[in-house]
């Protein structure tokens, strides 16, 4: 299963921008049938065949060769020893005859399917041959051939000679392709689609590697694998939450009710995927950049007022920007909305903590919680930044339209935070809030009477030049108010080049820096990933961006090195 993996992902990310057809002609060509070269050179049409049952998406991919090379290049490492072709990389991944590499076209386009499946996912990807005969008398007809044909549908199965076997199945489709599965179940389920019918579609223009979801997949296999998941998760935690309530005489637990917690996720979760079900389309797109290897998922919402439709017109984009003005931080969090939008999102967050703290929460607490709440809501524009100080401190930013409203909710969540069950959630052990001034003082850490010592840390707030800045650090080295930082991560062109080209676009954005975490990696040049949530005319995108670097330094650490 693993060098399946690899194979399938190896030869996904082999792919380039731009995209020729199978007979060297624009991608722009519209849906056709596949071109069958016959033994006496005459050329028949291979008809489309219909998507297999619990197809999930289509795959395309475009001059693998140039694109692969170049990854190769910029990770270097174990992807540097690797045969630098797709044919060889083919060849190696899937225990072939190597003399079949250089029969391999690594400038036409891959094609493939992936689909549902009990036990994990299926998937064929197909690559053209560059003479079909030539490769047939290498496989099949030569002295040295190592293969026995066997018919598979209208594809002929490479059995080896003597009983060996191979780490993955292949045969030759029709129209001189090499079909290639995880196993020989796959191959005759998916490899007739792969190269029959994916061929035909109009490829998408731009990107690396393209996974096309059809709307069938969305409602339907994609669906219901999401749900199998969750279902899953769900009756894990439940069992988990009986076994502690089990070891505790059947007594419930004393912050909050998992159970209770449970119910709100799984309401979550069905509107997502009642969501999903809505969409009428959903691709992923694969970039080889640069400095950086891109990932985007783009949605579209299905026509008419359904939910997907009511989800994206309710999301108000803006510029990621104030994320480069925040203090140098392992992880840093963006999020912009408008009033509507905080509103609702404040209703929800009221809502779900009452229901998951339950009878513990006092009435004089439930008020204190809705002053909390709404008058952040109120006090609060459009954007928040948070994120880590070092390991243990916190920061926040958001620009400030009511500054005495704004120190009014920090008081009243302190005085929320000091009081059970939450003091007891947070361990909290003793907390002093400054009269006058935006600073408290807070111990915390396990109860008196198990030995360990309370940790200290100073809470520290202030509302000057129209933006509230709160941070929270342990102590000793706690200032005593908010102080700029030393360093911005817009003064690391890295993360600046991954933030700017997402422009005004963004809801939801994080520049992640995990190395500054590892005492033995910090110190090295930035290597940042950016996440991002947003909408850019019809469609809602999802980015994953990270840096060489960090692949680079990712693959050292999962080698041990």
């Amino acid at each position: 299963m693993a060098r399946s993996f690899v194979f399938l992902l190896a030869a996904t990310l082999a792919a380039a921008p731009g995209c020729t057809c199978n007979d060297g002609s624009s991608s722009t060509k519209g849906p056709g049938a596949v071109l069958l070269a016959a033994e006496d050179g005459t050329v028949a049409a291979l008809a489309p065949v219909p998507a297999p049952d619990g197809l999930l998406v289509d795959v395309f991919l475009t001059t693998p060769n140039a694109t692969w090379q170049s990854l190769q290049r910029k990770v270097g490492g174990t992807l540097g020893i690797l045969p630098s072709t797709l044919g060889s990389l083919a060849c190696a991944l899937a225990g072939l005859d190597p003399n079949l590499g250089p029969e391999i076209d690594g400038t036409a386009l891959v094609t493939g399917a992936v689909a549902d499946d009990p036990k994990d996912l299926a998937w064929a990807i197909a690559m053209k041959i560059v003479e079909p005969r030539r490769a047939r008398d290498l496989l099949f007809d030569g002295e040295t051939a190592r293969y026995t044909p066997r018919a598979v549908g209208d594809m002929t199965l490479l059995v080896p000679k003597g009983g060996g076997s191979m780490a993955l199945a292949a045969a030759l489709g029709g129209g001189g392709y090499l079909v290639v599965a995880r196993n020989e179940a796959d191959l005759a389920r998916l490899g007739p689609y792969a190269f029959r019918t994916v061929p035909t579609k109009k490829a998408p223009v731009g990107g690396a590697l393209v996974l096309d979801a059809p709307p069938a997949a969305l409602k339907g296999p994609l669906r219901a694998r999401l749900a199998s998941l969750w279902g899953a998760a769900r009756s894990d935690l439940a069992r988990k939450d009986d076994a502690q309530r089990a070891a505790h005489g059947g007594r419930a637990p004393d912050y909050a009710d998992p159970r209770a917690i449970l119910a709100l996720l799984d309401g979550a979760m069905e509107s997502r995927l009642a969501l999903l079900g809505d969409l009428e389309g959903a691709r992923f797109v694969v970039d080889v950049l640069e400095d950086s290897l891109r990932g985007d998922l783009l949605v579209t919402p299905a026509a008419g007022d359904g939910p997907s439709a009511a989800a994206f017109s309710a999301m108000r984009p803006g510029d990621a920007s104030p994320l480069l003005e925040g203090a140098d931080s392992p992880l840093a969090v963006f999020f912009h909305d408008d009033v509507a939008g905080r509103t609702q999102t404040a209703a929800d967050v009221e809502d779900a903590v009452k229901k998951a703290l339950g009878e513990r929460m006092t009435a004089p607490d439930a008020k204190r919680l809705h002053a909390t709440v709404d008058g952040w809501t109120k006090a609060r524009g459009d954007w928040t930044t948070l994120g880590l100080v070092g390991q243990d401190g916190l920061f926040l930013r958001a620009p400030v339209v009511d500054a005495d409203g704004a120190d009014r909710a920090i008081r009243n969540f302190l005085a929320l935070a000091g009081a059970p069950p939450l003091r007891d959630g947070f361990r909290i052990r003793e907390m002093s809030v400054g009269v006058g001034t935006g600073t408290a003082q807070v111990a915390y850490g396990d109860l008196p009477g198990k030995g360990a010592a309370p940790k200290k840390a100073s809470l520290a707030w202030s509302a000057k030049g129209g933006e509230i800045a709160v941070s929270l650090t342990t102590l000793p080295a706690a200032p005593a108010s908010p102080a700029p930082a030393a360093k911005k991560l817009g003064d690391e062109p890295a993360i600046a080049a991954l933030l700017r080209p997402l422009e005004k676009t963004v809801t939801f954005a994080a520049v992640v820096q995990p190395l500054k975490l590892d005492p033995a990696r910090a110190q090295k040049p930035a290597a940042p990933a950016v996440l991002a949530w947003g909408k850019r005319e019809k469609n809602a995108y999802f980015r994953v961006d990270g840096s060489f670097a960090l692949v680079r330094e990712l693959i050292k650490m999962r080698a041990g090195l």
